[in-house]
């Protein structure tokens, strides 16, 4: 979460980083699209160049330890699901993005728990 800061485009006033969480899923907002302003949806996310939007920042939260600058966001977003017990293509996070604002949404892998795992 700490990287919303880092990535947000600051130019766009009255704009600002915001989390909804619904019972199947959360959705996490950005102000401002890709920087080269093409669609992540067209993309595939894993195969995306890193661009720092806020370079200072980057390095800021990487010298305390709070990020890396190496552009493995995606990368750990999708990783993080896909080795999840009741993980499957249908539950895997989405990125959607338009020229203000860049959206992540990410499935709730506990809503449908196989009845094996309850507690």
């Amino acid at each position: 979460m700490k990287a919303l800061l880092c990535v947000r485009d600051y130019l766009i006033y009255g704009s600002e980083v915001h989390i909804d969480i619904f019972d199947d899923r959360m959705e996490i907002y950005s102000p401002g699209g890709m920087p080269d302003g093409s669609l992540i949806q067209e993309r595939d996310p894993l195969m995306v160049p890193s661009t720092r939007r806020n370079p200072v920042l980057a390095d800021i939260f990487n010298r305390l330890g709070y990020m890396e600058r190496k552009g493995s966001g995606f990368g750990k977003i999708i990783g993080g699901y896909e080795f999840q017990v009741n993980y499957d293509e249908s539950k895997r996070p989405s990125f959607r993005s338009d020229r203000y604002q860049f959206t992540v949404i990410m499935p709730n892998l506990k809503l449908r728990l196989p009845q094996s795992h309850w507690l």
